[in-house]
């Protein structure tokens, strides 16, 4: 019994720190004097911070920063959706909400849909 129940737990407790998603429509890329990125998706809110194209921001190097700017800016061009992947379990919900920053949910990917 003790062997089900823990082992019971640990699935719960692994499900819990899965990774998520979330999608939606580029509306705005924002980039300030500082180099800070920011992005409006749909469903998901208004100016919420990504990266920094000066200084690694969570799982972003500057480099890599430089080019979701340059991924994002096509398209929201294009008008394509893109998709976020998250680890943090603390907040695995898609809610359009005003996150303030993606990186502090621990967004890891992010990708342009055909």
């Amino acid at each position: 019994m003790k062997k089900i129940i823990t082992t019971l737990a640990l699935s719960v407790a692994s499900l819990s720190a899965q990774a998520y998603d979330c999608w939606g429509k580029v509306k705005t890329v924002d980039i300030t004097p500082a180099g800070s990125v920011y992005l409006s998706i749909t469903g998901l809110g208004e100016a919420n911070y990504v990266c920094n194209v000066t200084q690694k921001s969570g799982s972003f190097t500057p480099e890599a920063c430089r080019v979701i700017f340059s991924q994002m800016l096509a398209a929201s061009m294009a008008d394509k959706t893109v998709t976020l992947w998250f680890k943090n379990g603390e907040f695995n919900s898609c809610t359009a909400t005003n996150w303030s920053s993606f990186h502090r949910h621990g967004l890891y990917h992010l990708r342009v849909n055909q």
